[in-house]
């Protein structure tokens, strides 16, 4: 289902059009009664931006919260990623995981993240609301010590998220085949 907050465009493309048919109508016969027709329309289109600007939808939410942790990866600050897990996970993760995350940035140094392709699927029928984003991810790194070449990975990962109290959350995440079978 298209929603106009997601993609404003084919409003505002038709609001265009309209509002284009409604200047030639005024110009052919220069009468009141068209501004009566024009000012709407173009009040419509302001409305419509302004939707667009002020309200941050679940995917667009999704999306900045992946880039955003991404770029913590990037800018080795392994703290910040864990702000992004769910809090109701903070029990079932171990001071072990912790620290193994730790050891990896401390022994590698990340030059650069980055997600892309992204596939969003949320569920808002589930409780509370979950999502699943598919994505490609390619990550440079290098040792801090030793004399080692820059390294690559890259790879497709399904994170799953969960909206606790208008934010979304990361509970689980999982490599996947890069070709589907």
């Amino acid at each position: 289902m298209w929603q106009i907050q997601e993609n404003p465009y084919p409003a505002l493309v038709l609001g265009a059009l309209v509002l284009g048919f409604l200047v030639v109508g005024y110009l052919a016969s220069p009468r009141r009664i068209w501004w009566a027709a024009i000012v709407p329309v173009v009040l419509a289109m302001i409305g419509v931006v302004l939707t667009d600007v002020l309200i941050e939808t679940d995917q667009e939410q999704l999306t900045r919260i992946v880039h955003e942790a991404a770029n913590h990866v990037k800018n080795n600050h392994p703290e910040k990623l864990w702000e992004y897990l769910s809090p109701r996970l903070d029990e079932s993760i171990s001071q072990k995981d912790r620290n193994r995350l730790d050891r990896i940035f401390q022994q590698v140094e990340f030059t650069g993240a980055k997600a892309s392709n992204l596939e969003i699927d949320i569920n808002p029928l589930t409780t509370p609301p979950s999502a699943e984003v598919y994505m490609l991810v390619s990550v440079k790194f290098q040792a801090r010590q030793g004399e080692s070449p820059l390294d690559r990975y890259v790879g497709r990962l399904k994170v799953t998220f969960e909206r606790l109290n208008k934010r979304w959350y990361i509970v689980d995440g999982e490599e996947v085949p890069l070709m589907k079978n």
